[in-house]
């Protein structure tokens, strides 16, 4: 009743009310424990003292601390730095937890909990210390269903964060919900793997280690011992090897004091009840009858007393059985009873038989109450075993959904990347093949021009030849004719002179209409195309040789253009692919056909004609000579493409 008025005071005082410390606790508290400011204490004086004072006190101020703590817990938030806030809150956890006080622990574990769940990421580890505090507390409390969960989460965190030192306090929680709950199989399967992992991991002293693998032992001991007591009779002599193991192994006294109390009840069972006499009394040689009220204290006083009994040393077993205290576990106190029964029903005491069959069946009752709250315990947990499968099942379903949906999602990608790509590529064989066009009608055309040149000096030559030079001869004739009448020597002369001047500027012209006229102008374009072929080379390293045989052949403009463009091809191709170093074209004519060929000392196999549209465009134009193309991949001397167009087709060409 305190503890909720404590807590309905501090609900209704304001929050700077709880930050004071009245005189009297102030004069109560140990030197070391006074702030310097009664009326505002810091939160970090506060700490000291709720790590320092123990709540389980029965001293003085008891009352005051436990009202002060209750004030000052409720401001906890006023606290800014979150990692200070978290460790105030652990203090408040350990007070209450010292003083038995759980639902207080649970609730500071929930504030502890709320503040890091939202976003626990690095702080896993503060997370499973408030998930343990809370999983004691509930454990202690009677919910251990939430107390296993709370076990398991704390377990999760630590090992993603490779803390496997910490797991041995949730493995020992487990354990002391399997014992409460008189889980025995559970126990005796966690256990081996709770004492392997508190050796192999554990970071704390040789003396904790040692008490912790001893408390997880004698837990297995216990549930091995209850299995003997039904019937597995294997289970006995486990139960012994490991109790002399931690007779063996422990250090401490105490240990070794349970494990002799331990196997004094298992040799009761047994039948061997001068053992479980000799085993009682190696116990209490440490601890007389008295001297000690805990329950291992029961335990010796019930196993001697039976087996005393057994043994026909009546009077001194009801004396022991005098000194027992029933309430302090209710599973010994049911076999006290269950034995008694028995024995007083044997000897034919109804009396006492019956007072012994009532309180075993007030014990029964109990006993059936936890048997139920441990088949609610494992039904619970079955549930949340089948809740959290379903909740990965349904992750793992969203997972997949989202894996095809991303799968179809770039089958699609790809379908219009590949769309695009082929789109792009056949707009760029459009460009190119445009391109290709319209180098081909510019070359064309230049020809054409060039055609055109050569027929407008062939009709300026004849103009000249037949016209001018006619009248001009004409002209000189007259003159002569006319000088040769006159009677004046000097106008004759005069008139031979004019006509000397025109005769030869007669010859001029005729020779230049002859020279104008006979210009071969095939010499031109194989010329231009030699020029051609050095300058395309004349920016690289490459050595370029031209040798063109037929040059006095005539070709028409198709066949000019046809012949420029393919070499073109050959050598972009070249540059582009060949690594040549050096490169040769030649045009030479054989019996009854003519030879364009290029080579070069690159790397070859750089030409693939099925693959390759500059060797298809070479083909096609050899085609339109009327020829055929050949192609000599020297792998890895270089490369020879050579045209070869028959005489008569060529000529007709022309």
């Amino acid at each position: 009743m305190a503890k909720y008025l404590t807590l309905l005071i501090c609900l209704l005082q304001p929050c700077w009310a709880g930050a004071q410390i009245s005189k009297y606790l102030y004069e109560c508290l140990d030197e070391d424990l006074r702030p310097v400011n009664r009326l505002k204490p810091t939160p970090q004086e506060v700490k000291t003292i709720l790590m320092k004072y123990s709540p389980a006190d029965t001293g003085k101020c008891r009352g005051e601390v436990y009202a002060f703590v209750g004030r000052y817990g409720a401001s906890y938030k006023q606290i800014r730095d979150q990692k200070e806030r978290l460790d105030f809150l652990r203090a408040l956890e350990w007070f209450w937890h010292g003083g038995s006080q759980f639902d207080s622990t649970i609730k500071y574990a929930n504030l502890g909990v709320a503040e890091l769940q939202p976003n626990y990421h690095g702080y896993e580890y503060e997370l499973s210390q408030q998930l343990k505090m809370r999983g004691f507390a509930q454990m202690y409390e009677g919910e251990f269903s939430s107390a296993f969960v709370d076990f398991q989460q704390a377990m999760s965190l630590l090992k993603s964060i490779s803390r496997n030192d910490h797991l041995d306090d949730c493995y020992a929680g487990m354990m002391m919900i399997f014992q409460k709950l008189d889980l025995y199989d559970r126990i005796i399967a966690s256990a081996d793997t709770t004492v392997q992992l508190i050796d192999r991991y554990s970071s704390r002293t040789v003396d904790q280690k040692d008490a912790n693998i001893n408390f997880i032992l004698l837990i297995k001991a216990r549930a091995l011992i209850a299995r003997y007591i039904e019937g597995k009779k294997q289970s006995g002599a486990a139960a012994q090897t490991v109790l002399n193991e931690v007779l063996i192994d422990s250090k401490n006294q105490n240990w070794r004091i349970l494990a002799f109390t331990e196997l004094s009840r298992l040799s009761y069972f047994q039948g061997r009840y001068q053992m479980a006499v000799a085993l009682a009394d190696s116990a209490f040689k440490f601890y007389p009858i008295g001297s000690s009220t805990n329950m291992q204290e029961n335990t010796r006083l019930i196993y001697k007393g039976l087996s005393l009994l057994k043994l026909g040393q009546r009077k001194q077993a009801e004396w022991l059985f005098s000194k027992v205290d029933t309430t302090a576990n209710d599973i010994y106190a049911q076999e006290f009873y269950q034995q008694l029964y028995r024995y007083e029903k044997l000897e034919g005491d109804e009396g006492m038989a019956l007072k012994y069959l009532e309180r075993l069946q007030a014990v029964n009752l109990k006993r059936q109450l936890i048997q139920h709250r441990a088949n609610l315990f494992e039904l619970e947990n079955k549930f949340n075993n089948i809740s959290r499968d379903l909740q990965i099942q349904r992750i793992e379903a969203k997972r997949r959904q989202m894996y095809w949906a991303l799968c179809i999602g770039a089958f699609f990608v790809v379908i219009l990347a590949g769309f695009v790509a082929i789109r792009y590529r056949n707009n760029r064989l459009k460009t190119r093949s445009l391109v290709r066009q319209i180098e081909d009608l510019t070359q064309f055309q230049i020809l054409k021009v060039r055609e055109a040149e050569q027929r407008v000096k062939k009709k300026i030559a004849s103009e000249l030849h037949d016209d001018l030079s006619g009248s001009i001869a004409a002209t000189a004739s007259f003159l002569r004719l006319r000088g040769g009448r006159e009677a004046s020597a000097e106008v004759t002369m005069q008139f031979n002179r004019v006509s000397d001047t025109l005769e030869a500027s007669y010859y001029r012209i005729r020779k230049m209409s002859h020279d104008l006229y006979n210009e071969e102008s095939e010499h031109d374009f194989w010329k231009d195309l030699t020029e051609y072929i050095n300058f395309f080379f004349s920016t690289t390293d490459l050595e370029a040789n031209v040798y063109f045989e037929p040059e006095g052949l005539a070709l028409s403009t198709e066949a000019k253009t046809a012949i420029l463009m393919i070499i073109k091809e050959c050598l972009t191709n070249i540059l582009k692919h060949a690594r040549a170093s050096k490169v040769e074209v030649l045009m030479y004519q054989s019996m009854d056909s003519f030879t364009l060929e290029i080579n070069d000392n690159g790397i070859g196999g750089h030409v693939r004609p099925n693959k390759s549209m500059g060797l298809q465009s070479i083909k096609d134009r050899a085609v339109s000579l009327g020829g055929e193309l050949h192609i000599m991949d020297n792998k890895p001397t270089g490369t020879k493409i050579s045209i070869t167009v028959p005489a008569a087709l060529f000529a007709l060409g022309a």
